[in-house]
């Protein structure tokens, strides 16, 4: 039973990981090459804006610089900031998530049989994938209507 619940975490921890690779990454077009910075996977709350290179750093562009019609440049501005905000915090739940598999692991082998220790180490592993997995979706989501919005 154990073996088979531990099979299926492990096979849906792959499934995730290989739908993730088939949702396309966000383009980059209005952003020049040495204007990108983050942390481990979290992007630059500036990510996709548009921005130039300006001696070291990096020099962005106002609202009048976004691609399309004039009447909503502003507004999808403002929205690219604010999903590059929300992107970061969702992954930072994610990688709570992974944490919170990690330390029911290290419960379930510490349990030493009991079943009581047991149970509580398999109820936070199953509770942390289904976090793992809602958070995962709406890191893609809000990936895909970023990149959505820099069009």
């Amino acid at each position: 039973m154990i073996h088979r619940v531990i099979a299926g975490y492990i096979f849906a921890i792959f499934m995730f990981v290989g739908l993730g690779s088939l949702i396309p990454m966000q383009s980059a077009h209005a952003v020049e090459a040495g204007c990108e910075s983050g942390f481990l996977t979290f992007p630059a709350w500036y990510h996709n804006l548009p921005s130039k290179v300006k001696g070291d750093g990096c020099a962005l562009k106002g609202p009048n610089d976004m691609p399309g019609p004039a009447k909503t440049k502003l507004s999808r501005y403002i929205w690219i900031i604010v999903l590059n905000v929300l992107n970061i915090l969702l992954q930072v739940v994610v990688y709570i998530a992974a944490g919170f598999i990690i330390w029911g692991g290290f419960m379930y082998l510490i349990s030493g049989g009991q079943s009581d220790k047991i149970t509580t180490a398999r109820k936070m592993i199953q509770h942390a994938v289904i976090g793992l997995t809602i958070s995962l979706f709406a890191v893609f989501a809000v990936s895909f209507v970023s990149g959505w919005l820099q069009k």
